[in-house]
């Protein structure tokens, strides 16, 4: 209690009657009490004022609740003060606190989540006011380490008529218990905190939903540059997880054979996902199936789910279909560690968007590049049209000039034009490989006679000239892929051999098919002497003889090593 003041004498006062005088001293009194009243209500409507400018000055929401804490806590007159955020499981999905020290906090461990006397203000969203808490019902004590609370306030924060959380306040400063008075603040304070913290969330939804739309119009400009799908996938994978600040993100799509497997991922062991397929039943699978997003708190809480994502021991986790005009794609997934910040449905709403844009934007380029590839092929069937009708027709009618005039011309002159006629003959058969090679789709796998022309091509550099390659006969469609790998095999172990050891200047492949594939290989070199190293010719006879072939070294008919490599092909 205050000094009560002296009371001044009132003028006449020592003529007054004493009971008079006693009935003044008391009214004085009176309204000397009244006017402190006033004056403390007035200093705490101005704290409650000064409270209000101070908390709606903040946007962002962290922040917010961390000022509406601390101004309550000054205002009421509070030791502790705590803000409870309720979330849709009815539990408290933050709980941002004041007036405990690190330490004291450190001790407590894990922060409440509801239960007791605050799941009563949960379940019943008045305002609570206690003498003694833990007289109450709905009280179950404290943990150990908690300093000791007495008296407790609480009060709802409502926005829109919806219970955003509940404001706590325990232990009144001067030890008295909590008044009306406080719960009328506490009351002005939770409904002034409530229009700051929907301030502060629509602003964070307009910022969000922009961060999102600058991200996909990025990602939108970035992937109408890249043709390659595997690229495009991870760059759209690096592109969420940076955008939604997740600490994993993947991509399913098809692999072309109708299985769902993991093209992209980032994050940690992102390596364990890339080209692994989901079981059955994973809400990657689900959301990519049936078209709707799949949303979990904690992922390993349920142990019907298994797959690659699950085993990266994630936690929270949201998987949105990637798909777009009627087309499903795949699935997007992102993922957090245990203990950070779950998904909310704003979250769904701005990550579907995006993969909605992202999926279009794939589509289009996916269309493009069948749109090229489909130029290309008709631009090489028309090449390969021309090369036949004109170039090859062309070419053989001089061969035909050139053959008759030999028979006219005779002696030196004639053998030159039979050796010219020769050479347009390999001229065709290599104009004849090029439509080969041209007919073949585009991105199809190459086939054995253009593998074969790859491997005599790279031994030019070793060489120092080009070796030259003569073929007979269809080798994509008469040899094996078993049997045309050895042929690969031995043609550059042959040519290596010519690197090491002939000291050649010409170097002659030549590969017929008909009843048996034949590969001869003639150089000019010093002959294959008496070589210190026989591995690699062991291993040309071993690669013939597993197809029941053979093959003979020896000295060609004008010098130089002669290499005939032979299998059967009437199996094949």
């Amino acid at each position: 209690m205050d000094e009560q003041p002296t009371l001044p004498k009132a003028p006449g006062s020592s003529q007054l009657p004493d009971a008079m005088r006693l009935k003044l001293d008391d009214l004085l009194r009176q309204l000397i009490d009244r006017a402190q009243e006033v004056l403390r209500t007035e200093g705490r409507l101005q704290g409650l004022v000064r409270a209000t400018q101070s908390i709606t000055s903040h946007l962002d929401l962290p922040t917010l609740l961390q000022h509406i804490v601390v101004e309550a806590r000054i205002l009421i007159g509070a030791r502790y003060a705590a803000l409870g955020v309720v979330g849709d499981n009815g539990l408290l999905t933050e709980f941002v606190h004041d007036g405990m020290d690190a330490e004291t906090v450190a001790r407590i461990g894990h922060l409440p989540t509801g239960g007791g006397l605050l799941g009563e203000l949960i379940t019943r969203p008045v305002p609570l006011r206690l003498a003694h808490l833990s007289d109450h019902a709905c009280a179950v004590g404290f943990p150990p380490g908690h300093p000791p609370m007495t008296s407790f306030l609480g009060v709802p924060v409502r926005i829109r008529s919806q219970v955003y959380g509940n404001l706590y306040l325990t232990e009144k400063a001067d030890g008295t218990d909590f008044t009306r008075e406080d719960e009328d603040l506490a009351l002005s304070l939770a409904a002034a905190a409530a229009a700051a913290i929907d301030n502060a969330r629509l602003y964070d939804t307009v910022a969000r939903r922009e961060h999102w739309l600058q991200a996909a119009s990025a990602l939108t400009n970035d992937l109408m540059r890249i043709e390659d799908r595997d690229e495009a996938l991870a760059l759209a994978t690096l592109a969420v997880q940076t955008a939604a600040e997740a600490d994993h993100a993947a991509v399913l799509v098809s692999d072309g054979a109708g299985v769902m497997r993991f093209a992209a991922a980032v994050g940690p062991d992102a390596d364990r996902v890339i080209g692994v397929a989901p079981p059955e039943g994973s809400p990657v699978l689900l959301a990519a199936r049936e078209r709707r997003p799949v949303l979990f708190d904690d992922l390993r809480e349920h142990d019907e789910i298994h797959g690659p994502i699950k085993d990266l021991g994630i936690g929270p986790m949201l998987a949105v279909p990637l798909a777009a005009q009627d087309q499903v794609l795949g699935a997007l997934v992102l993922g957090n560690r245990p203990g950070r910040a779950i998904f909310t449905p704003q979250d769904v709403h701005m990550v579907q968007e995006f993969a909605t844009q992202a999926a279009l934007v794939l589509l289009v380029a996916a269309s493009r590049a069948a749109s090229k590839e489909l130029d290309l092929a008709e631009e090489r069937a028309r090449i390969a049209r021309d090369l036949h009708d004109h170039a090859i027709q062309g070419i053989f009618a001089v061969g035909l000039g050139l053959n008759g005039l030999s028979l006219k011309v005779g002696g030196t002159d004639g053998e030159r034009m039979i050796e010219l006629v020769d050479q347009l003959d390999d001229a065709i058969k290599s104009i004849r490989r090029s439509i080969f090679a041209l007919q073949r789709p585009v991105g199809s796998d190459p086939g054995l006679l253009a593998r074969l022309g790859r491997v005599v091509a790279r031994a030019t550099e070793t060489l120092g000239f080009a070796p030259v390659l003569r073929t007979h006969g269809d080798l994509d469609g008469a040899v094996s892929m078993d049997v045309g790998d050895d042929l690969l095999a031995v043609v550059a172990e042959s040519l290596s051999n010519v690197v090491r050891h002939a000291g050649a200047t010409s170097v002659g492949v030549s590969v017929q098919v008909g009843l048996d594939l034949v590969l001869e290989v003639h150089d000019d070199g010093v002959g294959i002497g008496s070589p210190t190293r026989t591995s690699g010719l062991a291993n040309m006879r071993s690669r013939a003889e597993r197809h029941g072939g053979s093959c003979e070294i020896g000295v060609g008919t004008a010098g130089g090593t002669s290499i005939r490599w032979a299998v059967p092909l009437t199996g094949d």
